[in-house]
């Protein structure tokens, strides 16, 4: 065998399970079709579990540069405050410690530990099987177009949600999309603002503009991620768009601070996200996690969580070599998944709200949570463990 373990795609839980794995005296190669590292500018949370798993991992130093603790959040409209939460004591809530992080810095610190090999420039065209049990891939290098097999005891998909190793295995999987689009775009976190608290800005001309709001996290080093939801018809027209935006950015100083002079929405990355549960997490010797077996909206911040605990399960689940190890696998994982994805469903729900309802009902559930925050502090401990496999 080239391998114990071939993990497909360099995702945060790839980079964990392979690192695990290698704790565990198992050789692990990791694929990744980019060449080079690609830039993610998306706003990324960390949870205190997750966080436990990624300081056995990582030098203190590492995941410190890595990550900012999360302070607290702020919503606000039109300059009025509607909410303002700061992050409790650890003893009062498990989420606090929790921490936002630049998925590119974590994922760099992950995929250079040398505890595992990295191959850049390859893409899967198919698994290798031996009767019905999957025994490795065949890959495709894309400087030269040759073709390699390599063989392993295991091959973990983490390829995302259009997963090759899901189709590859036979397993369908069509995931309900988010009905909004959002928006992203990385800046310059503005000295003025409190660190760790990230902030968010309720539109008030909603119903009429289609763009409900813009959120602003702050990434270590001085930056951060700005994140605009809206719906798609508000963007169809990209001159109305300007229009409402301009409107929406002189109401609300702050955050035209933080988008400063780019053009709306041509400067932004605009993505669509979608939510679901694969009715399988793998097949005899080939395994899926993350996205690849059960993506996320952004809805609690459970993507790179949920990811981190698929691989922590794997990495006891596999060295074991126990026949049914894809049963207990999904024994694990499965509900825990599912807790997680109540957070996109309650989005989804959410977002297909008529806004003449949505625009006036989030306001007043933000200001009731501002004058009970205890209410907050229940809401946060909800997605700070949802992904965990041992919640009973």
């Amino acid at each position: 065998m080239d391998a114990d373990a071939i993990i497909v795609g360099g995702g945060i839980g790839g980079a964990v399970l392979a690192n695990l794995l290698a704790r565990e005296g198992k050789r692990a190669i990791v694929l990744e079709k980019n060449p080079t590292p690609i830039r993610i500018e998306r706003p990324e949370v960390l949870w205190p579990a997750t966080l436990k798993i990624l300081s056995s991992i990582l030098p203190a130093e590492k995941l410190k540069s890595a990550t900012l603790p999360i302070a607290g959040l702020e919503f606000s409209r039109s300059g009025t405050i509607l909410l303002s939460f700061r992050t409790p004591a650890a003893s009062t809530n498990p989420a606090a410690g929790a921490c936002f992080t630049d998925p590119n810095l974590t994922r760099q610190a992950l995929l250079e530990t040398g505890a595992f090999e990295l191959r850049r420039g390859v893409t899967i065209t198919r698994l290798l099987r031996e009767n019905t049990r999957v025994v490795g891939v065949e890959l495709r290098e894309s400087a030269t177009g040759a073709l390699r097999e390599l063989r392993c005891q295991w091959v973990i998909g983490d390829d995302g949600g259009h997963s090759i190793v899901r189709q590859q295995c036979g397993i369908a999987l069509e995931p309900t999309p988010l009905p909004v689009i959002l928006l992203c775009f990385a800046y310059n976190w503005p000295s003025r603002f409190e660190p760790g608290v990230a902030r968010g800005f309720v539109n008030e001309r909603w119903r009429e503009s289609g763009i409900p709001l813009m959120a602003a996290a702050p990434f270590p080093g001085g930056r951060g991620i700005a994140l605009n939801i809206a719906r798609a018809h508000a963007l169809d027209d990209p001159a109305r768009a300007r229009e409402e935006w301009a409107l929406f950015m002189s109401n609300n100083p702050d955050a035209a601070e933080v988008f400063g002079s780019r053009r709306y929405p041509e400067d932004l990355i605009r993505f669509q996200t979608a939510y679901g549960n694969a009715p399988s997490y793998g097949v005899d010797g080939a395994f899926l996690m993350g996205d690849a077996a059960h993506p996320v909206t952004p809805a609690g911040g459970q993507g790179a969580n949920l990811s981190v605990a698929d691989a922590a399960s794997l990495s006891q689940i596999l060295p074991a070599n126990k026949s049914d190890a894809l049963k207990e696998y999904e024994h694990q994982r499965r509900p825990a998944a599912q807790r997680s994805l109540r957070m996109s469903r309650g989005a989804a729900k959410a977002f297909s709200l008529p806004d003449t309802i949505l625009s006036r009902l989030l306001p007043t559930a933000l200001r009731i949570i501002g004058l009970r925050p205890q209410f907050f502090s229940a809401i946060v401990s909800t997605p700070a463990t949802a992904f965990v496999a041992d919640q009973k």
